[in-house]
């Protein structure tokens, strides 16, 4: 993003900086502050303050899905087929409550004040958007029948996308996350992604597995039946044989 990039930028330049989608900028007079329309999100380094401005509007889901979709969900021996909510019926409202990001957010803090090193920081917001950019795949295949950014269901063993508890809180997390999704969808932030994700995706060694998931799985699941981890290892077995393969395994490890 270095071409919406302004390390520092002063007043002079405020014309030319508007005139960039989705400039981020860093700046020290105070005028900015108080000029809410100027920018969407504020984040004060020597306070700690973060303020979003209100003249953003939610983004809520206007367009209709193609076809019915149903989104695969593993089940101990194979895969189940259940019926995507109605979410461009749907309107969510922008100041739900979203307790993932409550939790996220005391995680983090909890972890500076612990000084935890750069590093780990950084891969707890790795982890974040990860599951976010999934999650969008996830919802885009219930809403407009297809996804743009991952691989598509039906053609993978064991099913794709992010893990879930259960159903119940798969589906919050969509609707807490739909107008969020929306917003993301019209961002070249969006556009940049896909183009990288559907160039890895041609690319990648291992084709019809989402290892990711598989160990997403096994590291948060707490009760997995035994014939299900069975099914994962048999996958593993089958589809991880080449050298190159094992190498992009071991990258998905330190995601």
């Amino acid at each position: 993003f270095t071409e919406r990039a302004f390390p520092y930028t002063n007043l002079t330049s405020v014309d030319d900086l508007l005139k960039c989608p989705g400039f981020i900028a860093g700046v020290t007079n105070p005028t900015y502050e108080e000029h809410t329309s100027w920018w969407d999100v504020l984040c004060n380094i020597s306070t700690g303050k973060i303020t979003v401005s209100h003249h953003i509007e939610s983004n809520h889901v206007i367009a209709t899905p193609t076809r019915k979709q149903s989104v695969s969900e593993e089940t101990s021996l194979g895969v189940e087929q259940a019926q995507s909510p109605p979410f461009h019926q749907q309107q969510f409202p922008a100041e739900e409550k979203r307790d993932s990001d409550v939790e996220f957010m005391n995680e983090v803090m909890t972890a500076i004040q612990s000084h935890y090193g750069e590093t780990s920081i950084r891969a707890k917001f790795q982890d974040y958007v990860l599951r976010f950019v999934r999650l969008a795949a996830l919802y885009e295949e219930q809403v407009y029948g297809h996804t743009n950014i991952g691989r598509h269901s039906n053609g993978v063993i064991l099913g794709c996308g992010p893990v879930f508890v259960d159903e119940a809180s798969k589906q919050r997390e969509l609707k807490a996350n739909a107008n969020r999704i929306e917003g993301w969808r019209q961002s070249i932030s969006y556009r940049y992604y896909e183009r990288d994700i559907n160039h890895w995706l041609q690319n990648a060694c291992i084709k019809n597995l989402d290892v990711y998931r598989q160990i997403s799985k096994l590291k948060k699941l707490k009760h997995i039946p035994d014939q299900e981890v069975a099914a994962i290892y048999e996958a593993f077995l089958n589809n991880i044989v080449t050298h190159r393969q094992m190498i992009e395994v071991s990258l998905t490890l330190f995601v």
